[in-house]
């Protein structure tokens, strides 16, 4: 599971460039988004916003045997990653 931390709320709604945002893989439209690609970094699974939050949906995504990563073999495994903001109160 890698990581991708957006900034804060304001960075990440006011900012139109945002990295994350143009880049051609992740079009990341909203936070938090958990995604799966395969080897090919093709699009697997994606779970945006509220169904995040769904236990029978969270399950479902982690249920793939590809979560699991051999260490000698990590060419073969799928990629997850979690977009989420930082909120700063």
């Amino acid at each position: 599971m890698k990581n991708a931390p957006v900034g804060d709320r304001k960075y990440w709604k006011e900012n139109e460039d945002h990295p994350y945002k143009l880049n051609q893989l992740l079009k990341l439209k909203a936070i938090p988004t958990l995604m799966e690609f395969n080897k090919n970094l093709e699009l697997v699974q994606k779970l945006v916003e509220r169904e995040c939050y769904d236990i029978s949906k969270l399950e479902k995504f982690f249920e793939n045997p590809s979560f699991v990563v051999d260490d000698d073999d990590d060419e073969n495994c799928n990629i997850r990653a979690c977009a989420n903001c930082c909120i700063v109160s």
